[in-house]
């Protein structure tokens, strides 16, 4: 490069290298590389500055190492720049110009010429350069913010780590002692249930071996009785012995004989009494008196004859007895008229023919009742709002083929004027009366077949009665046990999991969402609020509606799922009527019923309401009321409007009124009616709004006021 200083190429390409204070060599060679020692450079773009020489140094480069060429001008002398601690006494210039690539070429005048400084440009770049230093330390402070922060967020990220790995431990520890004690748990009940099975082995061995000692001493006793009795047969046959005749040959002559006698000859043989003795034995002696009564009335049967001559000059005559066709026969004997008896008989059947005769006579006159349009419409699930309700079953009609003794009575219960039979639960259960179901599509019950089923509902309907099926939607008994032993695993058809339970049943360890409803204890809680579960659900009960003949349903235990579940079953399987039964406890003070049951009933309306009105309810507040108000408390009957108490007095097309069904009465007796005032009872329930429901314990009492 040229050391000849061109100011405008500095201006306008390279920038302006002061050095003060700087150490460094120039080689003995025109050519020198200049190494930055300690020696302090500015980097100040388009300026030339010339150090005064005097005060603190204020130019500071980057650490950055540059490898710089010079050229002195020819007519300097090679001497050492660095004199002393400043370059003001040699009054040196020095010129740099770098270049884009890196390089920097090098002017030094030792001629004491300085070129012109302009002050401004000066001063603005002082100011550029303690901005730049501001900015830099600046942004030093913010890596060392920076620097420290990260390494706190790793020492934290550390920590956490540290924490999540030790929560991570303390719950697999967790979890295995839940393992640990659900086995030990298991291991308990496997174990106390060995314990059982010992014992109870134990207390059935001693049983067993004293049945077997029994059966043995008898086998022993046996042959003993054995020869006991054939010695007092043959005591026996020896002493019959000289009784009978001994047999003898006959011989030529005795041919001919004829043998009167046989069987006979017991009667008139003197014999023939010992015999009898001998079998029977005689309760007592014989008097004297007693004994010539007998041998006067004996009757006096001919001798046994031998021969043919005794025979014909005899004068008795052998038996002769009358032929078949002149015996006197029942079936072909006229009646004697002039005796009471047969008059009797005689008028009795004149009688009923013309009863029967009447009967008839008064069916072909009679005019056939025509439903109105009104009672023929059907409300979804509510029916005319004329059904008479009879329940077709008890507590105990399990315990018989129920379906088969109940269609029998299809016809009578017709022409007692009910319109539905409410027939017992079909589904198989764990409990016989059918109350806690297990598979819905298997309805081989304690009841019956499904067949038998199917043959009851025929029956119902060729008599124009509707069959309402007791269904149970709320909960379901499991057929497996999880892995944990708890049975929440179903089969069958709906083959449901954990995930059909409702979480907040404690003792099924449901993976469902909360319950709409009540819990009920006894078994897992089905989470209506699936998806799959409602699918199911509505399948079957159209199933139930259209393959096996069911006109409408029971809806059991409604207080554990929300009514607008049943809204959605209803609007799907299209019912011509459902009952809800929705059993609350009525409000008591002191041990008395309270007057005020408003809040019992709007708990009841509250539930219809929630179903859309698309189903009645039982007035279980009338039930509650009528026990009380009928032992001469008839101001229960009334509210301060006017109206009945009960939800009759609300919503009576919904309200269907009972007093006793199979939980109330029969033989489990939770709640039952008075006897004495069943009468009054259904005398108010007949003549009151509302669906009347009478139980098959108590329909003669309902008959008897209807009719």
């Amino acid at each position: 490069m040229d050391s000849t200083i061109d100011e405008n190429k500095m201006k306008k390409e390279s920038e302006l290298w002061w050095l003060r204070r700087g150490k460094f060599f120039i080689r003995q060679e025109t050519m020198a590389t200049i190494s930055l020692a300690d020696g302090a450079i500015g980097i100040l773009p388009h300026h030339l500055f010339i150090s005064s020489g005097v005060g603190r140094p204020n130019l500071f480069v980057t650490p950055k190492k540059y490898s710089l060429t010079c050229r002195k001008h020819s007519y300097h002398k090679r001497k050492l720049l660095y004199k002393s601690d400043s370059l003001f006494k040699s009054r040196d210039a020095v010129c740099c110009s770098v270049g884009e690539s890196g390089e920097a070429s090098i002017d030094i005048a030792s001629d004491g010429t300085v070129p012109e400084v302009n002050e401004d440009a000066l001063m603005a770049a002082r100011k550029a350069l303690y901005e730049t230093q501001s900015r830099q330390e600046t942004l030093e402070k913010e890596r060392d913010q920076l620097l420290k922060e990260l390494a706190t967020s790793k020492v934290k990220q550390q920590e956490f780590l540290a924490k999540v790995e030790e929560e991570n431990e303390t719950g697999r520890l967790v979890l295995e002692a839940e393992r640990k004690k659900a086995s030990s748990k298991n291991l308990k009940v496997e174990v106390e249930a060995t314990k059982g099975s010992v014992e109870s082995s134990n207390e059935v061995a001693p049983l067993k071996d004293e049945a077997y000692t029994r059966r043995y001493e008898t086998l022993h006793r046996a042959p003993k009785a054995a020869e006991s009795a054939s010695k007092i047969w043959r005591q026996r046959a020896e002493l019959a012995e000289p009784v009978f005749p001994k047999s003898r040959l006959l011989d030529e002559r005795d041919e001919d004989a004829i043998v009167v006698g046989g069987r006979l000859a017991l009667l008139i043989d003197d014999d023939s009494q010992k015999s009898k003795l001998l079998s029977d034995g005689p309760r007592r002696e014989i008097p004297d008196w007693m004994a010539r009564r007998i041998g006067s009335v004996r009757p006096k049967f001919p001798p046994r004859k031998i021969n043919i001559s005794e025979a014909n000059t005899s004068k008795f005559k052998s038996l002769e007895l009358p032929n078949p066709a002149e015996v006197w026969s029942v079936a072909q004997a006229k009646p004697k008229y002039g005796d009471t008896l047969i008059e009797h008989v005689i008028e009795k059947e004149f009688i009923e023919k013309k009863r029967k005769a009447l009967e008839r006579a008064l069916q072909r006159k009679t005019i056939q009742y025509q439903k109105t349009p009104e009672e023929i419409t059907l409300e979804p699930g509510t029916g005319t709002g004329r059904e008479i309700v009879f329940q077709g079953f008890n507590w105990e009609s399990c315990r018989r083929r129920w379906y088969l003794d109940l269609a029998p009575k299809a016809a009578d219960l017709s022409r007692c004027g009910i319109t539905a039979v409410w027939l017992p639960p079909p589904t198989e259960s764990v409990a016989p009366q059918g109350y806690m179901p297990s598979d819905l599509y298997n309805l081989n019950s304690a009841y019956g077949t499904q067949e038998e089923l199917k043959y009851c509902i025929e029956e119902m309907h060729n008599q124009h009665l509707l069959a309402l099926g007791d269904v149970v939607l709320n909960h379901r008994c499991a057929h497996k046990q999880s892995a944990n032993g708890v049975w929440n695993i179903f089969g069958g058809k709906l083959a449901w999991g954990p995930e059909a339970i409702v979480c907040d049943d404690p003792n099924f360890q449901g993976r469902g969402n909360p319950s709409s409803g009540d819990i009920f204890h006894a078994a897992p809680n089905i989470d209506h609020s699936q998806d799959f579960v409602r699918e199911d659900v509505k399948q079957w009960l159209n199933w139930l509606r259209n393959n096996i003949g069911y006109d409408g349903w029971r809806l059991d235990f409604v207080r554990g799922f929300s009514g607008g579940y049943v809204k959605e079953y209803i609007e799907a399987s299209n019912p011509a009527f459902a009952i809800g039964e929705y059993w609350d406890s009525l409000a008591y003070e002191g041990g008395n019923l309270c007057y005020n049951q408003d809040a019992h009933r709007q708990r009841v309306i509250n539930w219809i309401n929630a179903t859309g009105g698309t189903s009645s309810a039982f007035d279980v507040t009338t039930k509650g009321i009528l026990h009380s108000a009928l032992h001469n408390q008839y101001w229960r009957l009334i509210d301060p409007h006017g109206k009945p108490t009960g939800v009759m007095g609300w919503w009576p097309s919904r309200a269907v009124t009972f007093l006793e069904n199979h939980d109330t009465g029969s033989t489990q007796g939770h709640w039952p009616f008075p006897r004495d005032k069943l009468m009054q009872g259904y005398a108010y329930i007949l003549t009151h709004p509302g669906t009347v429901s009478s139980s098959e314990t108590n329909v003669k009492f309902c008959l008897a006021c209807w009719m």
